[in-house]
């Protein structure tokens, strides 16, 4: 594998300083610590992050990834749950309670907010803009990482919301109602799909807000007990124009990747459908469940499916095949970071359960930098966590646990 050139401009940097210029001695005997000091040099190393992360990632999905479940927090109504792209920024709410945020990967949590029957929340990729929906209240929106909030949207039956990456695109969902479209952070709204009232259940959005996905269930005729409508709709245009892709069935919840190919959307006594192609065919997958919801990695490989009464079933390979882990619950909602490393999932009358991926890069993941002048140095995954620049002999470890601070 090569790195970026990101790396390369590191390296010239260290050679133009001397080498070993502007590392100094840790307590620990042979090993050096990199403080970095000048901003610019800190801006590039985060880009150096940022590449070597992209090498471990493409182990870590090629080997697959173990999750490991445990509780969070204290018993509440939990309902929805949302994490920043890296999973530091979480944040959940409760129903007839509070809003809930962490800022260091779920392991505390702060109460904010209002008293309210929050139903879900959504996270821009940075964590700083949330906005949260209220059944039969308000829409409220955040823009300091949910520390404080304000009213966003008048009442309505809010039951979902979705937002892109900026948080400058935001799709909400009115409960036998229509869909409400933002295209400025929040601001204002405007309602689609106005035909007919639906039961919609679930929304998801591509990174930069131009492929969005929403979903509803079927609904009963009152005379023949006879149900009809569900069905998956698709927009490419911003959430301006919606096309129906799929009838029937009844719906519980959508994820759409970051590029917006990919996209998964599951339905209650059904089973997992996946679309590839954007959203316009879905193929089914996995087994007849009474599945509750879902949600996906940035690229839709890494899938996570919440079951009724059963535990939370994962698929590493965009829905191919599926195993189950964590603990049986009556789960509410699930959610996944980004990268795949970090979920939620909530229910009623109990704790939060987080997960993180257990499995890591296991012993060296090398990167060689080549210069023209012969092989100065190796960035490397060192023990499967530890980023390093090897050179001299000396091991300068830049950052003690990259994959999972």
């Amino acid at each position: 594998m090569v790195m970026k050139r990101s790396v390369m401009f590191l390296v010239l940097l260290a050679l133009a300083r001397g080498g070993q210029a502007g590392w100094l001695s840790n307590p620990q005997p042979g090993v050096v610590v990199q403080t970095f000091g000048d901003a610019g040099v800190t801006s590039r190393l985060a880009a150096v992050e940022v590449d070597v992360a992209d090498l471990a990632a493409q182990q870590l999905n090629a080997s697959g990834r173990g999750l490991t479940w445990t509780t969070s927090d204290a018993d509440r109504n939990w309902t929805g749950a949302a994490l920043s792209a890296d999973g530091r920024f979480q944040t959940a709410v409760v129903q007839h309670g509070l809003i809930y945020v962490s800022g260091d990967y779920g392991n505390s949590w702060t109460a904010k907010g209002v008293s309210a029957a929050w139903q879900v929340v959504a996270l821009s990729a940075d964590g700083a803009r949330q906005t949260a929906c209220v059944c039969d209240g308000p829409l409220y929106c955040s823009t300091n990482y949910g520390s404080t909030w304000a009213i966003a949207a008048g009442a309505r039956s809010w039951v979902g919301v979705a937002m892109n990456a900026s948080g400058a695109w935001q799709t909400a969902l009115d409960d036998q109602g229509f869909v409400y479209v933002s295209g400025d952070f929040g601001s204002t709204w405007a309602a689609k799909l106005t035909d007919e009232p639906r039961d919609w259940r679930g929304v998801g959005i591509s990174t930069n807000g131009q492929y969005q996905t929403v979903v509803c269930e079927r609904r009963e005729n009152g005379d023949t007990n006879e149900k009809y409508g569900g069905g998956i709709f698709v927009s490419s245009d911003f959430g301006n124009t919606w096309a129906l892709k799929e009838a029937g069935r009844d719906w519980q919840g959508v994820v759409v990747s970051g590029n917006g190919v990919r996209q998964v959307a599951c339905a209650a006594g059904g089973k997992m459908y996946v679309s590839a192609d954007y959203g316009n065919t879905w193929v089914p997958k996995e087994e007849n469940r009474d599945w509750r919801g879902v949600a996906a990695s940035a690229d839709g490989k890494m899938i996570f499916g919440i079951v009724a009464d059963e535990g939370v079933h994962v698929s590493n390979d965009s829905g191919a095949t599926w195993t189950e882990a964590g603990p049986a619950r009556w789960w509410a909602q699930v959610a996944s970071s980004g990268d795949g490393a970090y979920q939620i999932a909530t229910i009623q009358g109990g704790p939060l359960w987080v997960a993180r991926a257990d499995s890591k890069v296991h012993g060296n993941l090398t990167a060689d930098c080549a210069l023209g002048i012969g092989n100065v140095g190796r960035f490397m995954i060192r023990g499967g966590t530890q980023l390093v620049f090897v050179a001299g002999g000396v091991v300068n470890v830049l950052d003690a646990d990259i994959l999972h601070p």
